[in-house]
């Protein structure tokens, strides 16, 4: 079957210069267009709820990953330098969880979130400056009250909770 005249022809391209586009100044710049830089710099907080939190946030789960980040625990020093710096420079928000680490590793991001937070060169002057966002691994095997209580009490041994 033949199609009929005409079709699949495609239209000849129009050139940029032959279809202008027609934009308008307005009188002035907008606000936003006054400002240099991001939206957001890691030292403006953005407002969720109650708290204050960095636009950016910083992931640990190659802390204690032996098998894909090839993480050593020689590497300990570094990775405090790393928190010292982000936290020194606005970045308050800190992505963790009970499952990152690897072997007996897992859970590692965790404790050197808590055991950095606790050696901080600086000042933490409120529970806010610091804020974490966790996670659970639901595992087939870890499902009932008290394994999800016992995963929640590795906070706890670092004083990042009460003691109640």
């Amino acid at each position: 079957m033949a199609l009929p005249p005409g079709a699949g022809a495609v239209a000849p391209a129009t050139p940029f210069a032959a279809n202008p586009c027609r934009l308008r100044r307005a009188s002035g710049p907008p606000a936003a267009a006054l400002r240099l830089g991001p939206l957001f710099w890691p030292w403006e907080k953005v407002k969720i709820g109650p708290l204050s939190v960095s636009p950016m946030g910083f992931g640990t789960w190659a802390w204690g990953n032996q098998l894909l980040w090839g993480y050593q625990e020689s590497m300990d020093n570094e990775l405090q330098d790393c928190f010292n710096l982000a936290l020194r420079n606005g970045i308050n928000l800190f992505d963790t969880a009970d499952s990152y680490g690897t072997g007996r590793l897992n859970g590692q991001s965790e404790r050197l979130l808590g055991k950095f937070i606790l050696e901080f060169e600086g000042r933490i002057k409120s529970p806010d400056d610091v804020v974490i966002a966790t996670k659970f691994a639901a595992y087939p095997w870890r499902l009932t009250s008290g394994q999800f209580v016992s995963a929640c009490l590795l906070w706890k041994d670092y004083n990042l909770i009460g003691s109640g």
